[in-house]
Protein backbone atom coordinates (compact mmCIF):
# COMPACT_ATOMS: atom_id res chain seq x y z
CA UNK A 1 0.00 0.00 0.00
CA UNK A 2 1.63 3.52 -0.95
CA UNK A 3 2.72 5.95 2.21
CA UNK A 4 -0.05 8.97 1.99
CA UNK A 5 1.90 12.27 1.37
CA UNK A 6 2.21 14.48 4.10
CA UNK A 7 3.28 18.33 4.90
CA UNK A 8 6.09 19.72 6.05
CA UNK A 9 3.86 21.18 8.94
CA UNK A 10 2.46 17.65 9.47
CA UNK A 11 5.83 15.67 9.78
CA UNK A 12 6.92 18.27 12.21
CA UNK A 13 4.32 17.84 14.22
CA UNK A 14 5.06 14.41 14.40
CA UNK A 15 8.30 14.27 14.90
CA UNK A 16 8.18 17.19 17.78
CA UNK A 17 5.54 15.22 19.76
CA UNK A 18 7.19 11.76 19.12
CA UNK A 19 10.23 12.76 21.04
CA UNK A 20 9.07 15.59 23.03
CA UNK A 21 11.66 18.13 21.87
CA UNK A 22 11.32 21.65 23.26
CA UNK A 23 13.15 24.38 20.99
CA UNK A 24 14.42 27.11 23.24
CA UNK A 25 14.05 30.63 21.20
CA UNK A 26 17.94 31.37 21.58
CA UNK A 27 18.82 28.08 20.00
CA UNK A 28 16.41 27.88 17.39
CA UNK A 29 17.62 31.31 16.47
CA UNK A 30 20.81 31.15 16.67
CA UNK A 31 21.92 27.66 15.72
CA UNK A 32 19.25 27.63 12.65
CA UNK A 33 17.64 30.84 11.51
CA UNK A 34 20.38 32.98 12.04
CA UNK A 35 23.15 31.10 10.42
CA UNK A 36 21.29 28.97 8.16
CA UNK A 37 19.05 31.23 6.94
CA UNK A 38 19.70 35.15 7.39
CA UNK A 39 23.13 35.20 7.59
CA UNK A 40 23.14 33.33 4.47
CA UNK A 41 20.83 35.65 2.64
CA UNK A 42 22.95 38.42 3.46
CA UNK A 43 26.33 37.46 2.62
CA UNK A 44 25.15 36.35 -0.62
CA UNK A 45 23.39 39.36 -1.40
CA UNK A 46 26.15 41.61 -0.36
CA UNK A 47 28.41 39.46 -3.09
CA UNK A 48 26.15 39.94 -5.59
CA UNK A 49 25.33 36.04 -6.18
CA UNK A 50 22.11 34.48 -6.72
CA UNK A 51 20.37 33.22 -3.23
CA UNK A 52 18.67 30.19 -3.08
CA UNK A 53 18.91 27.22 -0.56
CA UNK A 54 19.07 23.42 -1.27
CA UNK A 55 15.63 21.61 -0.70
CA UNK A 56 17.57 19.91 2.33
CA UNK A 57 18.27 22.79 4.21
CA UNK A 58 15.15 24.62 3.41
CA UNK A 59 13.17 22.20 5.36
CA UNK A 60 15.53 22.12 8.12
CA UNK A 61 14.77 25.79 8.78
CA UNK A 62 11.12 26.09 7.66
CA UNK A 63 10.67 23.13 10.20
CA UNK A 64 12.65 24.98 12.78
CA UNK A 65 10.24 27.99 12.49
CA UNK A 66 7.41 26.31 12.56
CA UNK A 67 8.43 24.17 15.24
CA UNK A 68 9.05 27.13 17.70
CA UNK A 69 5.50 28.52 16.73
CA UNK A 70 3.78 25.58 17.47
CA UNK A 71 5.33 24.08 21.09
CA UNK A 72 3.12 24.44 23.69
CA UNK A 73 3.31 27.28 26.04
CA UNK A 74 5.55 29.06 27.37
CA UNK A 75 7.69 27.63 24.72
CA UNK A 76 5.34 28.98 21.58
CA UNK A 77 7.68 31.57 20.12
CA UNK A 78 5.68 33.13 17.31
CA UNK A 79 5.22 36.64 18.49
CA UNK A 80 8.86 36.44 19.11
CA UNK A 81 10.36 35.45 16.02
CA UNK A 82 7.68 37.80 14.27
CA UNK A 83 9.65 40.75 16.29
CA UNK A 84 12.74 39.42 15.04
CA UNK A 85 11.82 39.06 11.83
CA UNK A 86 11.32 42.50 12.00
CA UNK A 87 14.49 43.30 13.68
CA UNK A 88 16.23 41.50 11.56
CA UNK A 89 15.20 43.65 8.26
CA UNK A 90 15.27 46.92 10.32
CA UNK A 91 19.42 45.80 10.78
CA UNK A 92 20.22 44.90 7.78
CA UNK A 93 18.43 48.11 6.33
CA UNK A 94 20.37 50.56 8.51
CA UNK A 95 23.41 49.15 8.80
CA UNK A 96 24.22 47.76 5.53
CA UNK A 97 21.78 49.54 2.99
CA UNK A 98 21.31 53.05 3.74
CA UNK A 99 24.95 53.80 4.51
CA UNK A 100 25.40 52.00 0.89
CA UNK A 101 23.23 55.09 -0.22
CA UNK A 102 24.26 57.44 1.78
CA UNK A 103 28.08 56.65 0.07
CA UNK A 104 26.79 57.17 -3.40
CA UNK A 105 24.66 60.69 -2.66
CA UNK A 106 26.08 63.32 -4.27
CA UNK A 107 28.33 61.62 -6.85
CA UNK A 108 25.13 61.99 -9.71
CA UNK A 109 22.00 60.82 -10.07
CA UNK A 110 22.31 57.61 -12.58
CA UNK A 111 24.70 56.54 -9.94
CA UNK A 112 22.46 57.28 -6.48
CA UNK A 113 19.46 55.64 -8.46
CA UNK A 114 21.39 52.37 -9.66
CA UNK A 115 22.38 52.25 -6.05
CA UNK A 116 18.39 52.25 -5.20
CA UNK A 117 17.83 49.79 -7.92
CA UNK A 118 19.97 47.47 -6.70
CA UNK A 119 19.27 47.45 -2.95
CA UNK A 120 15.70 47.59 -3.51
CA UNK A 121 16.10 44.41 -5.86
CA UNK A 122 18.11 42.76 -2.81
CA UNK A 123 15.26 43.74 -0.52
CA UNK A 124 12.68 42.12 -2.25
CA UNK A 125 14.53 38.71 -2.56
CA UNK A 126 15.19 38.82 1.38
CA UNK A 127 11.58 39.92 1.23
CA UNK A 128 10.73 36.61 -0.40
CA UNK A 129 12.68 33.81 1.21
CA UNK A 130 12.15 35.14 4.80
CA UNK A 131 8.07 35.06 3.78
CA UNK A 132 8.91 31.50 2.96
CA UNK A 133 11.34 30.54 6.43
CA UNK A 134 8.65 32.41 8.50
CA UNK A 135 5.26 31.24 6.42
CA UNK A 136 3.57 29.75 10.00
CA UNK A 137 3.41 33.49 11.23
CA UNK A 138 2.13 35.30 7.58
CA UNK A 139 -0.89 36.63 9.55
CA UNK A 140 -1.84 40.54 9.29
CA UNK A 141 0.01 42.91 8.51
CA UNK A 142 1.59 40.00 6.17
CA UNK A 143 4.86 39.50 6.47
CA UNK A 144 5.53 41.03 3.30
CA UNK A 145 3.43 44.20 3.75
CA UNK A 146 5.92 44.19 7.18
CA UNK A 147 8.90 43.83 5.30
CA UNK A 148 7.80 46.91 2.44
CA UNK A 149 6.88 49.09 5.69
CA UNK A 150 10.10 48.59 6.95
CA UNK A 151 11.99 49.62 3.78
CA UNK A 152 9.63 52.16 3.38
CA UNK A 153 10.61 53.73 6.98
CA UNK A 154 13.90 52.92 7.13
CA UNK A 155 15.50 53.54 3.36
CA UNK A 156 12.66 55.56 1.18
CA UNK A 157 11.99 58.21 4.07
CA UNK A 158 15.69 58.69 4.02
CA UNK A 159 16.44 58.85 0.61
CA UNK A 160 13.41 60.00 -1.43
CA UNK A 161 14.28 63.54 -1.37
CA UNK A 162 17.86 63.15 -3.07
CA UNK A 163 15.96 60.49 -5.62
CA UNK A 164 13.55 62.99 -6.38
CA UNK A 165 15.76 65.85 -7.43
CA UNK A 166 17.78 62.81 -9.24
CA UNK A 167 15.14 61.97 -11.34
CA UNK A 168 13.83 65.56 -12.36
CA UNK A 169 17.66 66.17 -13.16
CA UNK A 170 17.18 63.38 -16.04
CA UNK A 171 14.11 64.28 -16.85
CA UNK A 172 15.45 68.23 -17.76
CA UNK A 173 18.33 66.52 -19.21
CA UNK A 174 16.47 65.05 -21.68
CA UNK A 175 13.86 67.84 -22.84
CA UNK A 176 17.34 68.99 -23.79
CA UNK A 177 18.11 66.37 -25.97
CA UNK A 178 20.39 64.42 -23.85
CA UNK A 179 19.56 60.58 -23.81
CA UNK A 180 18.80 59.09 -20.33
CA UNK A 181 18.15 55.73 -18.83
CA UNK A 182 14.42 55.30 -19.50
CA UNK A 183 14.43 51.77 -17.81
CA UNK A 184 16.47 53.09 -14.71
CA UNK A 185 13.90 55.76 -14.10
CA UNK A 186 10.97 53.49 -14.87
CA UNK A 187 11.99 51.10 -12.00
CA UNK A 188 12.61 53.72 -9.36
CA UNK A 189 9.68 55.04 -10.38
CA UNK A 190 7.55 51.67 -9.66
CA UNK A 191 9.49 52.04 -6.21
CA UNK A 192 7.51 55.04 -5.23
CA UNK A 193 4.43 53.77 -6.86
CA UNK A 194 4.94 50.43 -4.41
CA UNK A 195 5.72 52.69 -1.35
CA UNK A 196 1.93 53.89 -1.07
CA UNK A 197 1.12 50.01 -0.37
CA UNK A 198 -1.58 49.96 -2.35
CA UNK A 199 -2.33 53.81 -3.35
CA UNK A 200 -0.65 56.60 -5.27
CA UNK A 201 -0.35 58.75 -2.53
CA UNK A 202 3.78 58.45 -2.00
CA UNK A 203 4.28 58.60 -5.71
CA UNK A 204 1.85 61.74 -6.04
CA UNK A 205 2.88 63.23 -2.98
CA UNK A 206 7.13 62.59 -3.29
CA UNK A 207 7.45 62.74 -6.91
CA UNK A 208 4.86 63.90 -8.89
CA UNK A 209 3.83 67.30 -7.05
CA UNK A 210 7.35 68.09 -7.24
CA UNK A 211 8.07 66.97 -10.92
CA UNK A 212 5.02 69.21 -12.05
CA UNK A 213 6.16 72.27 -10.17
CA UNK A 214 9.79 71.66 -11.73
CA UNK A 215 8.06 71.34 -15.12
CA UNK A 216 5.98 74.84 -14.95
CA UNK A 217 9.49 76.11 -13.85
CA UNK A 218 10.95 74.31 -16.91
CA UNK A 219 8.75 75.57 -19.54
CA UNK A 220 8.67 79.15 -17.75
CA UNK A 221 11.97 79.47 -18.79
CA UNK A 222 11.30 78.14 -22.53
CA UNK A 223 8.35 80.37 -23.36
CA UNK A 224 10.31 83.66 -22.43
CA UNK A 225 13.24 82.38 -24.70
CA UNK A 226 11.35 81.20 -27.72
CA UNK A 227 8.90 84.19 -27.56
CA UNK A 228 11.31 86.84 -27.58
CA UNK A 229 13.14 84.89 -30.69
CA UNK A 230 10.59 83.01 -32.49
CA UNK A 231 7.85 84.07 -34.82
CA UNK A 232 4.68 82.59 -34.50
CA UNK A 233 4.36 79.62 -36.66
CA UNK A 234 7.80 78.42 -34.98
CA UNK A 235 6.63 79.02 -31.66
CA UNK A 236 3.70 76.81 -32.17
CA UNK A 237 5.44 74.11 -33.75
CA UNK A 238 8.21 74.21 -30.87
CA UNK A 239 4.98 74.49 -28.22
CA UNK A 240 2.94 71.29 -30.10
CA UNK A 241 6.61 69.20 -29.90
CA UNK A 242 7.32 69.56 -26.00
CA UNK A 243 3.34 68.70 -25.38
CA UNK A 244 3.86 65.74 -27.84
CA UNK A 245 7.01 64.75 -25.97
CA UNK A 246 5.40 64.97 -22.26
CA UNK A 247 2.72 62.91 -23.69
CA UNK A 248 5.55 60.03 -24.82
CA UNK A 249 7.51 60.98 -21.67
CA UNK A 250 4.67 59.74 -19.16
CA UNK A 251 3.93 56.62 -21.94
CA UNK A 252 7.72 55.89 -21.50
CA UNK A 253 8.17 55.96 -17.42
CA UNK A 254 5.57 58.21 -15.65
CA UNK A 255 2.27 57.40 -14.06
CA UNK A 256 -0.46 57.31 -16.79
CA UNK A 257 -2.38 59.61 -13.70
CA UNK A 258 0.17 62.18 -14.47
CA UNK A 259 -0.88 63.12 -18.17
CA UNK A 260 -3.39 65.25 -18.13
CA UNK A 261 -1.81 67.06 -15.28
CA UNK A 262 1.27 67.34 -16.89
CA UNK A 263 -0.40 68.53 -19.95
CA UNK A 264 -2.57 71.06 -18.03
CA UNK A 265 0.69 72.56 -16.71
CA UNK A 266 2.95 72.76 -20.06
CA UNK A 267 -0.17 74.38 -22.06
CA UNK A 268 -0.69 76.91 -19.41
CA UNK A 269 2.53 78.10 -19.61
CA UNK A 270 3.78 77.41 -22.90
CA UNK A 271 0.32 78.53 -24.42
CA UNK A 272 -2.23 80.33 -21.83
CA UNK A 273 0.24 82.67 -20.76
CA UNK A 274 1.71 84.10 -24.30
CA UNK A 275 -1.81 83.72 -25.62
CA UNK A 276 -2.04 87.82 -26.24
CA UNK A 277 1.92 87.75 -27.43
CA UNK A 278 1.18 85.27 -30.16
CA UNK A 279 -1.49 87.31 -31.22
CA UNK A 280 0.51 90.65 -31.08
CA UNK A 281 3.48 89.04 -32.30
CA UNK A 282 2.22 88.22 -35.35
CA UNK A 283 -1.51 88.55 -36.32
CA UNK A 284 -1.51 85.79 -39.01
CA UNK A 285 1.01 83.73 -37.67
CA UNK A 286 -1.26 81.29 -36.04
CA UNK A 287 -3.29 80.93 -39.54
CA UNK A 288 0.25 80.37 -41.47
CA UNK A 289 0.97 77.57 -39.01
CA UNK A 290 -2.64 75.70 -39.07
CA UNK A 291 -2.26 76.13 -43.09
CA UNK A 292 1.00 74.52 -43.14
CA UNK A 293 -0.34 71.08 -41.19
CA UNK A 294 -2.65 70.88 -43.79
CA UNK A 295 -0.81 71.59 -47.00
CA UNK A 296 1.08 68.61 -44.98
CA UNK A 297 -1.57 66.39 -45.66
CA UNK A 298 -1.81 67.75 -49.31
CA UNK A 299 1.58 67.07 -50.38
CA UNK A 300 1.23 63.50 -48.78
CA UNK A 301 -1.82 62.89 -50.61
CA UNK A 302 -0.07 64.29 -53.79
CA UNK A 303 3.16 62.03 -53.38
CA UNK A 304 0.78 58.94 -53.32
CA UNK A 305 -0.36 60.09 -56.87
CA UNK A 306 3.07 60.80 -58.36
CA UNK A 307 4.08 57.37 -57.46
CA UNK A 308 1.79 56.18 -59.74
CA UNK A 309 -1.25 55.35 -57.35
CA UNK A 310 -4.59 56.09 -58.86
CA UNK A 311 -6.99 58.56 -56.92
CA UNK A 312 -9.34 55.61 -55.35
CA UNK A 313 -12.68 56.51 -54.69
CA UNK A 314 -12.65 54.18 -51.62
CA UNK A 315 -9.71 55.81 -49.78
CA UNK A 316 -11.11 58.36 -47.41
CA UNK A 317 -7.83 59.08 -46.08
CA UNK A 318 -7.48 62.50 -47.28
CA UNK A 319 -10.42 64.22 -46.24
CA UNK A 320 -10.36 62.18 -42.47
CA UNK A 321 -6.80 63.71 -42.41
CA UNK A 322 -8.61 67.17 -43.01
CA UNK A 323 -11.37 66.58 -40.34
CA UNK A 324 -8.88 65.31 -38.01
CA UNK A 325 -6.66 68.82 -38.46
CA UNK A 326 -9.78 71.11 -37.61
CA UNK A 327 -10.97 69.24 -34.85
CA UNK A 328 -7.50 69.19 -33.48
CA UNK A 329 -6.90 73.26 -33.67
CA UNK A 330 -10.73 73.68 -33.03
CA UNK A 331 -10.27 71.95 -29.31
CA UNK A 332 -6.83 73.66 -28.76
CA UNK A 333 -8.40 77.25 -28.88
CA UNK A 334 -11.45 76.48 -27.08
CA UNK A 335 -9.58 74.77 -24.06
CA UNK A 336 -6.39 76.45 -24.43
CA UNK A 337 -6.97 80.00 -26.00
CA UNK A 338 -10.59 80.15 -24.24
CA UNK A 339 -12.46 80.31 -28.22
CA UNK A 340 -10.56 83.92 -28.53
CA UNK A 341 -12.14 85.41 -31.87
CA UNK A 342 -9.12 86.07 -33.23
CA UNK A 343 -7.64 82.44 -33.22
CA UNK A 344 -10.73 81.47 -34.51
CA UNK A 345 -10.58 83.81 -37.42
CA UNK A 346 -7.48 82.48 -37.86
CA UNK A 347 -8.47 78.89 -37.99
CA UNK A 348 -11.42 79.99 -40.24
CA UNK A 349 -8.64 81.75 -42.68
CA UNK A 350 -6.41 78.79 -42.73
CA UNK A 351 -8.97 76.64 -43.63
CA UNK A 352 -10.43 78.98 -46.22
CA UNK A 353 -6.65 78.06 -48.12
CA UNK A 354 -6.94 75.01 -47.33
CA UNK A 355 -10.06 73.18 -49.00
CA UNK A 356 -10.03 75.81 -51.94
CA UNK A 357 -6.34 73.89 -52.81
CA UNK A 358 -7.11 72.67 -56.28
CA UNK A 359 -5.63 68.94 -55.48
CA UNK A 360 -9.10 68.75 -53.09
CA UNK A 361 -11.26 69.73 -55.44
CA UNK A 362 -10.48 66.65 -57.76
CA UNK A 363 -11.28 63.86 -54.98
CA UNK A 364 -13.67 61.19 -55.01
CA UNK A 365 -13.23 59.89 -51.43
CA UNK A 366 -16.14 57.53 -50.32
CA UNK A 367 -16.88 56.53 -46.35
CA UNK A 368 -18.90 53.61 -45.02
CA UNK A 369 -22.43 54.25 -44.03
CA UNK A 370 -21.77 54.45 -40.74
CA UNK A 371 -18.45 56.19 -41.22
CA UNK A 372 -20.38 58.73 -42.89
CA UNK A 373 -22.93 59.27 -40.42
CA UNK A 374 -19.73 59.72 -38.06
CA UNK A 375 -18.05 62.62 -40.11
CA UNK A 376 -20.98 64.01 -42.04
CA UNK A 377 -21.26 67.32 -39.74
CA UNK A 378 -17.37 67.66 -39.85
CA UNK A 379 -17.62 67.06 -43.39
CA UNK A 380 -19.80 70.21 -43.61
CA UNK A 381 -18.15 71.90 -41.54
CA UNK A 382 -15.11 72.22 -43.79
CA UNK A 383 -17.82 72.76 -47.09
CA UNK A 384 -18.37 76.07 -45.29
CA UNK A 385 -15.30 77.16 -45.95
CA UNK A 386 -15.21 76.39 -49.76
CA UNK A 387 -15.71 80.18 -51.76
CA UNK A 388 -16.35 78.74 -54.89
CA UNK A 389 -19.55 76.60 -53.67
CA UNK A 390 -21.46 76.07 -57.08
CA UNK A 391 -18.22 74.52 -58.61
CA UNK A 392 -18.57 72.44 -56.12
CA UNK A 393 -21.90 71.59 -56.67
CA UNK A 394 -21.41 70.72 -59.65
CA UNK A 395 -18.73 68.29 -59.20
CA UNK A 396 -20.94 66.63 -56.58
CA UNK A 397 -23.69 66.57 -58.27
CA UNK A 398 -21.93 64.89 -61.50
CA UNK A 399 -20.32 62.35 -58.94
CA UNK A 400 -23.70 61.98 -57.04
CA UNK A 401 -24.66 60.63 -60.43
CA UNK A 402 -22.28 58.39 -61.27
CA UNK A 403 -22.39 56.69 -57.52
CA UNK A 404 -26.70 56.73 -58.91
CA UNK A 405 -26.29 54.70 -61.78
CA UNK A 406 -23.52 52.24 -60.94
CA UNK A 407 -25.58 51.70 -57.31
CA UNK A 408 -22.59 52.65 -55.07
CA UNK A 409 -23.37 55.26 -52.56
CA UNK A 410 -23.21 54.23 -49.50
CA UNK A 411 -26.40 55.72 -47.78
CA UNK A 412 -29.28 57.84 -49.81
CA UNK A 413 -29.79 59.72 -46.31
CA UNK A 414 -26.12 61.15 -46.39
CA UNK A 415 -26.65 62.22 -50.10
CA UNK A 416 -29.73 64.52 -49.27
CA UNK A 417 -28.47 65.23 -45.85
CA UNK A 418 -25.31 67.18 -47.98
CA UNK A 419 -27.33 68.62 -50.61
CA UNK A 420 -29.44 70.08 -47.75
CA UNK A 421 -26.31 71.58 -46.38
Amino acid sequence: MAKSKRSISQISTMSNSAQGNIIQLEDGWNNVIKTGAIDVLERTLDNGFDTSFEPKEYIRIYTTCYDMCTQRSPYNWSRDLYQRHGETIEQYLNNTVLPALRDKTGQGGTILLNELKHRWSNHQIMNKWLKKFFTYLDSLPTLEQAGLRHFKDEIYMNVKDNTTSSIISLIDEEREGEIIDKTLVKNIIELYEQMGMGSLDSYTNDLETPLLDATRSYYGRKREDWIARDSTPDYLIKAEKALGEEKDRVGSYLNSATEPKLRSVVEDEILQKVQMNLLEKEGSGCGKFITSQGNACTEKRQARLDSGQKDKNDDPDFVKSLIDLHEKYLGVIRETFSSHHLFQKALKNSFEVIVNNDDLKSGGEKLSETEVEQSLDRIVQLFSFLTDKDMFAEIYRNQLAKRLLNQRSASDDAEKAMIAS
